[in-house]
């Protein structure tokens, strides 16, 4: 990937895998998401065994400003209940509260958020925007 080039998708997942999270934040917009990146999220990022594709997955969700369908918004609501990785949810918890859900497990989870040391601060400019 040369500087003019916008990174892909693939470019993501590699950096999740390699926990090079810096690099996933600084380049992660929601202009360079797409519904295929969207597609890959609901289609395979969510079930990867790997806990850093699954939050690269979480996060996408999160940064995204992408409506989703009451459909997706209770499959999203289930994953963010069954995941075992704590960062998962809580990205999860965000990305549902900034699009309006405000189902109790939702909240709940979402409050948590707030406290954690790094979704916190992201979390909380959904609270005091709502």
């Amino acid at each position: 990937m040369n500087a003019e080039t916008k990174p892909t998708l693939q470019d993501f997942i590699e950096r999740a895998k390699r926990e090079d999270w810096p690099w996933v934040d600084a380049n992660l917009t929601n202009e360079l998401i797409t519904p295929d990146w969207i597609y890959w999220v609901r289609r395979k990022g969510w079930m990867d065994d790997n806990d850093n594709v699954r939050d690269l997955a979480a996060t996408i969700m999160m940064v995204s400003d992408t409506e989703i369908n009451q459909i997706d918004q209770a499959w999203f609501e289930a994953w963010m209940s069954e995941d075992d990785f704590e960062v998962v949810r809580y990205r999860l918890a965000v990305a549902l509260y900034k699009r309006g859900n405000r189902y109790d497990e939702v909240t709940a989870m979402f409050d948590e958020a707030c406290k954690h040391a790094e979704i916190g601060p992201i979390a909380l400019k959904y609270k005091e925007a709502a």
